[in-house]
């Protein structure tokens, strides 16, 4: 198969002068990044990468490749127009939801269902179309999660098009995937830490678009069952970022579009690594990613392919479990340390006594925040649990505080001490003290970890972590 060298050097070099162009007029019209809890660097960095990338993939395309490209293009124009509005204007979630659903329907619509390897699956086609669906929104949404380090979604998709590059036996699709990872090559000159450019909504939403057709695209002659397994393994990285980000919003009831600082290269760099050994270790785990993608589609058995696809599972998850073990107890030293000094800021009680059934109590959990605050310090530490004690003694002097645990402090208040208005403030007056320490979790509701309940609302959480039972039947309870 060959390539035309022209391709490869004409999308290099365009993307490169692409870029240029607009980091230039996003600087001169002012659209940038904003600082806000993700993003706490006081840098403000262009936004808008995704132009670069899109021109350059489709203009080289349209000269050696329309007849394979033109699916891509016309779907992902209204994806690209919407996602670089929203890095102007901030869009609300639901508009750039229903310009996912659109671009997705025009793919399937411009895209012969027998060039997919949905084909090959033994469902109707109307699953097939669903679950390509569902594949395609969850692509990305991923690579828009991951989206939140220099480097880091670029370095993915050059990886991830390169081994689609390399193992199609179809003329476009492999055309296409290698342009789409020189287009980000030429874009990483700028995206790479310390980052003069970000891909924006545009880019990462136009990166998930291709890398997820591109892979349905990619088949391998005869078909096995195990080749389904390829797109799988080959995007394992921000889907399995993905899934976790899911499960923690869910688990803290905070909206699914509601960014945070707890991705898996947060989680790195947590653990003291730079941003730069983040980026090699992402790029490590999606090379063996990509490899295990090959192995795959050369594997000649199921026996074989199984024996790669449990190998490789198991690969990924002892990376995984390593960063969650090593954050977890980073934090637990810290939190261990954190103990004296909540003792020295804040009167704490052994006992709590209270009417069981009629009582306002208080719960914040610290330990989001020590993990956050563990990469810098124990100076850091030290600050925000003088800020919160203040917070907590200005608020309430006439509450009763215990430490349960390491990390989560429980308080019982007097009646009326608090009332809506007052919850209200508290957690406005926590939102502005983790945005002092730079420590904010999320954007909207109450701050993680901070929870109010009463004999009414939320009673069997709050004694379940008192370590009481409900069937209580004195009137009046002592927690030790």
């Amino acid at each position: 198969m060959e390539i035309p060298l022209l391709l490869v050097v004409s999308v290099f070099f365009l993307s490169i002068s692409i870029t240029y162009a607009v980091r230039a007029m996003a600087l001169r019209h002012g659209w940038v990044s904003v600082t806000d809890f993700r993003r706490t660097n006081e840098k403000r960095v262009p936004l808008l990468g995704g132009i670069a990338i899109f021109v350059g993939v489709f203009v080289s395309n349209l000269i050696w490749n329309f007849d394979f490209a033109a699916s891509f293009l016309f779907s992902s124009i209204l994806l690209v127009c919407v996602g670089v509005f929203d890095d102007i204007l901030e869009l609300r979630p639901r508009y750039k939801f229903l310009a996912h659903l659109l671009a997705v329907g025009m793919w399937f619509y411009l895209t012969p269902y027998e060039s997919t390897i949905l084909s090959q699956l033994p469902i109707p086609e109307a699953i097939g179309y669903l679950v390509g669906g569902f594949w395609f929104i969850g692509i990305i949404n991923a690579l828009n999660m991951i989206d939140g380090m220099d480097g880091e979604s670029s370095s993915v998709a050059i990886i991830s098009a390169l081994c689609l590059f390399a193992v199609s036996t179809n003329v476009g699709t492999s055309q296409f995937s290698l342009s789409l990872a020189v287009a980000c090559m030429g874009f990483l000159l700028y995206n790479f830490p310390p980052a003069k450019i970000y891909l924006g909504e545009s880019g990462s939403s136009l990166l998930g678009f291709l890398l997820a057709g591109l892979s349905l695209h990619t088949m391998v002659e005869p078909f096995q069952w195990w080749h389904v397994l390829a797109p799988l393994f080959l995007l394992s990285f921000p889907e399995i970022d993905a899934v976790l980000a899911m499960y923690r919003r869910f688990k803290n009831n905070t909206s699914i579009s509601v960014g945070d600082r707890d991705h898996l290269h947060h989680k790195l760099q947590k653990i003291d690594f730079s941003v730069r050994q983040t980026l090699i270790i992402i790029v490590c785990a999606s090379l063996y990613s990509a490899l295990t993608t090959v192995a795959l589609l050369e594997a000649q058995s199921a026996s074989l392919a199984s024996m790669i696809s449990i190998l490789a599972l198991g690969g990924l998850l002892l990376l995984l479990g390593a960063t969650l073990y090593f954050e977890k107890k980073r934090a637990l030293l810290l939190s261990s340390y954190s103990q004296g000094m909540i003792k020295k800021h804040l009167a704490l009680t052994e006992e709590l006594f209270f009417d069981a059934n009629h009582f306002n109590g208080m719960v914040i959990d610290l330990l989001p925040y020590y993990k956050e605050l563990q990469t810098r310090g124990l100076l850091a530490v030290q600050d925000f649990l003088r800020d919160t004690s203040e917070l907590l003694r200005n608020n309430f002097p006439n509450a009763q505080f215990k430490l349960i645990g390491l990390y989560t402090l429980v308080s019982i208040h007097p009646e009326g001490a608090l009332t809506p208005e007052i919850q209200q403030k508290v957690a406005g007056d926590f939102f502005v003290l983790l945005d002092r320490n730079r420590v904010r979790k999320n954007g909207d509701g109450l701050p993680w970890g901070l929870s109010f309940c009463t004999n009414k609302y939320s009673k069997e959480q709050f004694f379940k972590l008192l370590g009481r039972d409900l069937q209580i039947q004195e009137s009046f309870s002592k927690v030790s």
